[in-house]
């Protein structure tokens, strides 16, 4: 063999060992950056946690102008609804800067369902006169959806509508052969005074109505 030649055998060694490094290379560098993602997702989230218990934790120190306020919070015993509105309706920068928050701010309030609804509805019934119970944790309008399709077809469909006021509601209906989904909604009685504020709560189920 002469000088400055390379056997075959030599390159490929060479290359094959450069491509083992370059991936070793690119799966600790990818790790690396994996795990300080990661670890800035993990104090992000913290972070946003911690700003949500104080905001529902602490009342604040509002002034006469909600706007200038320098303790923005809408907690304490109960949420604040109308210091929760004022909230939400200052911008973005004067949210970061009463509440010294080093980056873009981006909150959401969501109101959970607090009215529980139950019934006795079944998932067959064997003749078209159906009635169901329902009961629901406090004084409410119940609104109640029912829709349905006659089985193997898809050419007719039902659908009813039925409204109930009280804790114990039963709704009855003449119903054709099919299959039918059912969905309810009650929301507090808004001559409680006790409520304080509008509350609801959600159902659904679904059943078939057999031809006896």
């Amino acid at each position: 063999m002469r000088r400055g030649q390379a056997s075959p055998d030599f390159a490929m060694s060479a290359m094959i060992f450069s491509l083992a490094v370059l991936f070793i290379f690119f799966h600790l560098s990818r790790t690396y950056y994996s795990r300080v993602w990661e670890g800035v997702s993990v104090g992000k989230n913290a972070q946003a946690q911690n700003l949500a218990l104080f905001l529902i934790s602490e009342p604040g120190s509002w002034s006469a102008n909600p706007f200038q306020s320098d303790s923005i919070a809408f907690g304490g015993k109960s949420v604040n609804r109308t210091r929760m509105a004022y909230f939400f309706g200052m911008s973005h920068q004067n949210l970061e800067r009463k509440l010294g928050v080093p980056g873009e701010l981006y909150a959401e309030a969501w109101l959970l369902p607090s009215i529980t609804i139950v019934s006795d509805a079944s998932d067959i019934y064997m003749n078209s006169s159906v009635k169901v119970n329902f009961q629901t944790s406090e004084n409410a309008t119940l609104y109640v959806v029912l829709v349905g399709i006659q089985e193997n077809t898809t050419t007719r469909g039902y659908s009813y509508f039925n409204k109930s006021l009280g804790r114990y509601h039963t709704i009855r209906w003449s119903l054709p052969w099919g299959v039918y989904s059912l969905k309810a909604l009650a929301i507090s009685d808004p001559s409680d005074s006790s409520v304080g504020h509008e509350k609801y709560g959600v159902y659904e189920t679904s059943f078939r109505v057999v031809a006896s």
